[in-house]
Parts: structure tokens; C-alpha cells; sequence
């Protein structure tokens, strides 16, 4: 299940017609956070992209720390939480960070597991998504 800002459930569903990268990160892991300003510039460059970052913070400090995360790295695209781990699980996320672009079916079209390789590799796997 996922939690979305202010308690609200969320679902990729919404963003069906959109092309979605899904980060599964956490605050904890320096790759993770390093990654952010490159998931941030590409949803900029590219309007139709909805980027969505989802962790598993279960705890109060551990949901603030990565509040502060996004904060501190002024990142205005969705940050999720996944509650129960069922989101990861699908996915078959093992280690962080892993991430995921979806075409506009939401199909996956590609899967980085591990650190991105940069970000003209992420812009390759949209436009991939785009063309799908």
C-alpha cells in the first residue's frame, strides 16, 4: 500500500497515459539520495513524465528523515511511502536503489538495479517509454 502526501492513498493508475520512473530509495543509502537531483531534472526536461519515489519509512524518525530529503533537495515530483512493503515486493526490489520506467500502460520498459548509470541513461529509457 502506498502513502501518499497527507495520508492519502496513491496508485500508479492514476498516471496511466504518462510515462513513470519509480525510485525505490531510502534516506539512509547515499546513493539513493545522490540520485535525486537526476530523477528531478528529468521530470522537468520532460513534462509528460511523472517521477515517483517510494520508500519503506516506518517509523517517525526515519519519515522525517526523508522528508527532510526531499526538502533539502527541493524535488517537486511524488515521494510515496510504502507501507507495508507490498509496492517494493511487486516490483521484486531486493536492495536500494533500484528504478523502474514505465511506458504509458505502465509496462516496464526498463529497470536499473543499482545507482543510475547517469542521467542521459535515464533520458534514453524515457524516450524509450515515450516511443512504447
Amino acid at each position: 500500500m502506498l502513502d501518499g502526501v497527507g495520508g492519502a492513498y496513491a496508485s500508479l493508475a492514476r498516471w496511466r497515459g504518462k510515462v513513470v520512473v519509480v525510485n525505490f530509495w531510502a534516506s539512509w543509502c547515499d546513493t539513493c539520495v545522490a540520485e535525486a537531483g537526476l530523477i528531478e531534472q528529468a521530470q522537468r526536461r520532460s513534462p509528460r513524465t511523472v517521477a515517483a519515489r517510494s520508500s519503506a519509512s516506518t517509523t517517525r524518525t526515519s519519515a522525517r528523515r526523508r522528508w527532510c530529503t526531499v526538502r533539502r533537495h527541493g524535488l517537486t515530483y511524488p515521494n510515496l511511502r510504502d507501507i507495508d512493503g507490498a509496492f517494493a515486493s511487486a516490483y521484486g526490489t531486493a536492495a536500494l536503489p533500484e528504478t523502474f520506467v514505465l511506458n504509458r500502460r505502465l509496462q516496464v520498459v526498463a529497470i536499473s538495479r543499482g545507482e543510475l548509470a547517469s542521467e542521459s541513461q535515464l533520458a534514453g529509457w524515457i524516450r524509450r517509454a515515450e516511443r512504447a
